[in-house]
């Protein structure tokens, strides 16, 4: 038999043990979940001995924040935010929002060799155009996906008479893009496309905002 109460007798101790540093992934209303849960219900004995690790904690980095809008070359940003993340060969990548003191939103790179010292490149980060009668006049919000050697780029792409919508493109290299193609309709933003393809198919997170009962993605649909 499994030692259940072990796994809940863990719990406490991790959860009184957090420091205001400290964010706990599983919090007290979860943990009473789990509490209440018979032992005799769970099929995954490996899935409940996990449980037991000490890694569903996170302790924030003691020398935050490692990038800063004073870092982006020739003072050219006023805020930075929001960086998708990869691990590429044997550096780090940060694909990150720069508010753009000219005005609106421009990804920059920053690259890494230890994934905590940071530089951006010395010039933004250029896609190629949409195209398909999509006219881009900002970006933002980039998620990077890896697929085989692929590394696709899902980002939301702002149309200032249109909207926002989803588009993405794809690199081998951190250098040169390739668009793919806009993949949602308007009023759609902050998708996430899944690391496999489900049933032959590729899957995405998508977050519908705004709309009205003439949208695809107008939230009560």
């Amino acid at each position: 038999s499994f030692a259940f109460n072990e796994i809940v007798n863990g719990y406490e101790n991790i959860i009184s043990d957090l420091d205001d540093n400290t964010y706990s992934i599983i919090d007290q209303e979860i943990y009473e979940k789990i509490k209440n849960i018979a032992v005799d219900e769970i099929d995954n004995e490996k899935w409940l001995r996990g449980l037991k690790m000490k890694n569903f904690a996170f302790t924030r980095y003691e020398k935050n924040p490692i990038l800063e809008v004073k870092d982006v070359p020739n003072g050219a940003a006023y805020y930075i935010l929001n960086p998708g993340a990869a691990k590429f060969k044997d550096e780090y990548i940060l694909i990150v929002d720069v508010f753009h003191r000219e005005g609106g939103i421009i990804f920059w790179i920053a690259r890494s060799k230890n994934g905590i010292d940071f530089k951006f490149d010395e010039q933004p980060l250029k896609f190629p155009e949409c195209g398909d009668g999509w006219v881009e006049h900002g970006v933002y919000d980039p998620r990077i996906t890896q697929m085989g050697e692929d590394y696709f780029i899902v980002y939301n792409s702002h149309n200032k008479s249109r909207g926002t919508r989803l588009a993405i493109v794809k690199t081998r290299d951190f250098e040169h893009y390739e668009h793919v193609s806009l993949m949602s309709h308007v009023n759609n933003r902050n998708g996430a496309l899944f690391p496999e393809k489900i049933n032959g198919l590729y899957c995405c997170f998508n977050r519908p905002f705004a709309g009205d009962e003439h949208s695809a993605c107008a939230m009560e649909l």
